[in-house]
Formats: structure tokens, sequence, C-alpha cells
């Protein structure tokens, strides 16, 4: 019974030589990967729009999106093994940076990555991960996961699923509800499920500081975490110190950060459990600016 129309406007939107809609996708997915659109507004293209940045890398993708079928994964797979997404942040070479500036200050031909905060389900996914507390695999559902005590009595509150939430499925699994925002992922920008979002802020504050620091959560992690340590390096500083490393920030400690942690969790009071003294440090680990940025 169904009178055609929406059949129609899909195949008007995916046609081979449809000016807009390959380019949209393409250009939304460029700025996930680099924070910024070749387009600066993703949302408004066309006549009317900002003038697109690089147009011919623009054209290009879009055309080669179409070529392999409107396949996302192709997409994806080209951007993430170009040499612009292989960048560093940091430009060592005084002289390059100096004459880059001065061409295009706004990195606008991306000449180097830009530092990024990780998105809201990327902080907590990461965190999940580096504790080893994360199931990857597939959920069948939504995760109901513990609301804090001031929003249990709200109309709009569920039950937590003590099975579900045991489980430590990504983010992308958890319950989503416009009038009852998860304060942990809005902390970090996640948006208004109210409104239209393209492009997300990109904020830091004392709010996601204190989150961090604060949320029982983060703290049984960074628990868990440090029981796995302890559990495979037993009394061992210097082991456990290299291990929490690696496991967070994906690097071991330079002489300095070694030092510093071992006078931390030696130094502090022998009344102090072992085990609460190395979660104090991998709990400190999992607020810094390396952990939550991408470089």
């Amino acid at each position: 019974n169904s009178s055609g129309r929406r059949t129609a406007l899909a195949k008007w939107l995916t046609q081979p030589d449809h000016p807009l809609t390959s380019r949209v996708i393409v250009n939304r997915i460029w700025q996930g990967y680099f924070g910024a659109g070749l387009v600066a507004n993703s949302s408004d293209f066309g006549k009317a729009s900002e003038p697109y940045h690089q147009p011919e890398i623009l054209d290009w993708l879009a055309s080669d999106l179409v070529r392999n079928q409107y396949s996302l994964k192709s997409i994806h797979r080209l951007i993430v093994n170009s040499s612009p997404y292989k960048l560093a942040s940091k430009v060592t070479d005084q002289e390059v940076l100096k004459k880059d500036k001065q061409i295009d200050p706004k990195n606008n031909l991306v000449w180097h990555a830009e530092v990024r905060r990780l998105s809201a389900e990327q902080v907590r996914d990461a965190i999940l991960h580096a504790s080893g507390d994360l199931s990857s695999g597939m959920h069948e559902g939504v995760v109901r996961f513990a609301l804090p005590a001031s929003l249990i009595n709200s109309r709009y509150a569920w039950t937590k699923d003590e099975a579900q939430a045991a489980a430590k499925k990504r983010s992308i699994y958890l319950i989503q509800r416009r009038n009852m925002p998860n304060p942990s992922l809005e902390a970090f920008d996640f948006p208004d499920r109210n409104l239209s979002c393209a492009n997300r802020n990109d904020t830091v504050t004392a709010v996601q500081a204190l989150a961090l620091l604060n949320d029982p959560e983060i703290l049984d992690h960074a628990q868990n975490l440090a029981a796995n340590i302890i559990q495979k390096t037993g009394n061992n500083t210097h082991l456990q110190i290299q291990t929490g490393f690696l496991a967070i920030l994906n690097r071991s400690p330079d002489s300095k950060e070694l030092e510093q942690s071992r006078v931390f969790i030696e130094v502090t009071s022998a009344a102090v459990d072992p085990l609460e003294r190395l979660t104090d440090l991998l709990h400190a680990l999992l607020n810094t600016s390396e952990f939550l940025e991408l470089e």
C-alpha cells in the first residue's frame, strides 16, 4: 500500500550524479577523524555554505564513495591510511612551523594533527579498555546502568539491570533517553538528544575533572586494574608502575615519572593497603590529559 514516495526519495538521494549526498557523507566522516570537515559547517552545503577548504579532496572522496557503492568501510580505510591522518600534532622543525603558520594559521590544509579530547563515549570506553574490564562483544538490547541517587525518583528513570551493567559493554549499548541524559557522558559534551547535532562541542572544564575523580565506577576500574597488576607483578614496585603506564598511556614512564611514582607508592603511609596505593596512582593516570586527548 506504499505510495513509493520514500523509495523515490532514496533513489534520488543515492543516484551517482547527485551533487550533495556523497559529499555530505564523506565530509562528516572526515570531520570525525580530523575534528573539522572540509566544509566547516557540515549541515549547510550548497551555494550559501562556507567556502570549501580543499574542494578537490572532497570531490575525489565523494566520487570514490560512489565508485565503491557507498561502502563506508572503504572511506574509513582510505582516510586512516592517508598521510594527513598519520601526522603528529607537534611540528619539531621550527622553520617549517613558522612558515606553515604564516601560510595556513588555522590548519585548514591539515599540515599537522590537531590535539582533540576524546568524545564522551570514547572516554568511558577507553577507561574500560585500559582497566581490562571492557567486553567488546556485541550486545542485544540496551544496558540499563545505575543512575545517581539524585535521579532515581525521576519519572524518566529506569531500574538498573545488574547483569547488563556488570557486562561492561561499549557505550554504544547504553540506554539513552531524551529526558534523562547520562550524567557521566553529559560532562564530556554528550549532545542534547532533543536537538540535531552536526558537530559536538569540545570543551575542557573543571566539571570533567571532578567527574573523573569522584565517579565511583571509574575508581572501581582503577582498582580492578591495580589488582590485576599486583597479581601479575607481585610486590615489584618498578614493574607495577611500568605495567600501569603501558596499560593506560600505552608507553613506559620516563625516569622522572618512574621516580615520582615510586616515591608516591613507597613513601605513602605503611598503614595504607598496597592495593589502595597503586589504585590511587592509576586513578591519577586516568585523569591526565595524555590519556584523555588524541595527539
